[in-house]
């Protein structure tokens, strides 16, 4: 099971660093702390909050766990369901956040970029965290899930 959780997730960084040095550009470009805070680790605040942090716990292993029942099987599947919907909301935000610092200062171009940097990487952060981290686990869940019938 644990194969089907690692294995998707290295390819997803396989065509990730094949990308990158396909267009000649540095990891250090990617990288925004105000983005990383509200991308990753917003969604897991908030799931960790709404569904607990016991059950979000158990929603990650129950998804590798080979003894895990069929409740907690559902459950996990949901967990990621809503963690992927809380991922693509911060990232949408963190977008959001970043077009309106760039409208707002039009008239300073030294600032266009690096809020324009902002918007962009909250959603290539929304859509990496949900491509290794999420999709990974609820694809695990539900298959498991599936299998269970």
């Amino acid at each position: 099971m644990l194969k089907r959780i690692v294995l998707p997730t290295l390819v997803v960084v396989f065509v990730i660093a094949l990308t990158m040095v396909a267009c000649a550009v540095t990891p250090w470009m990617y990288i925004d702390v105000a983005s990383f805070v509200l991308v990753p680790i917003g969604p897991v605040l908030f799931m960790g909050l709404a569904f607990g942090w016991k059950a979000a716990g158990a929603a990650f292993s129950s998804a590798w766990t080979p003894g895990a029942s069929r409740r907690q099987l559902e459950s996990s599947a949901r967990f990621f369901k809503g963690l992927r919907a809380a991922i693509w909301s911060f990232g949408g935000l963190g977008a959001m956040i970043g077009f309106i610092a760039v409208l707002s200062n039009l008239t300073d171009r030294a600032r266009v970029g690096p809020n324009l940097a902002v918007a962009l990487v909250s959603v290539l952060y929304a859509a990496l965290f949900d491509l290794l981290v999420a999709l990974p686990f609820m694809v695990a869940s539900t298959k498991r899930l599936a299998e269970a019938d």
